[in-house]
């Protein structure tokens, strides 16, 4: 599970205006959703959040996969009436059951990680560690 949350949106919204706001979406799920395989579920959750399901990915290729999608977001400003909109995304990736045990603590792992990525400064790929030690992320 990756977990995608569009950084500072509100000022976005605030800045350039709710359409603004609404084609940022958009084009920050389209990049999203021409970025994973067809098997894969990409879903909007929430305000800004997104949540991207990868069939059977592990957390290496689920981080690989994250932060090729954060660098595409961060090179492609989005055009809107004219303006240029700068826009990065922070993402927070787990993965079952290499890095949780139990299916349920998928997503809030995932949310921890997304968490801890935009406490360390946004427009970046966090992971939950795998429960073997290693660090991803």
């Amino acid at each position: 599970l990756v977990l995608v949350d569009i950084d500072h949106f509100k000022r976005v919204n605030d800045t350039w205006g709710h359409e603004a706001g609404d084609s940022v979406l958009k084009q920050v799920a389209r990049i999203l959703q021409d970025g994973v395989r067809s098997v894969d579920i990409c879903v909007r959750y929430g305000g800004e959040e997104i949540a991207m399901l990868l069939a059977q990915t592990d957390s290496v290729h689920a981080v690989e996969v994250a932060e090729r999608l954060r660098a595409k977001i961060a090179s492609q400003p989005i055009r809107h009436g004219g303006a240029e909109i700068p826009v990065t995304a922070s993402f927070g990736v787990a993965t079952y059951p290499e890095t949780v045990k139990v299916r349920d603590q998928l997503f809030p792992a995932s949310d921890k990680a997304l968490y801890i990525a935009k406490h360390e400064g946004r427009n970046r790929v966090r992971a939950k560690p795998s429960s073997k030690g290693r660090t991803t992320g």
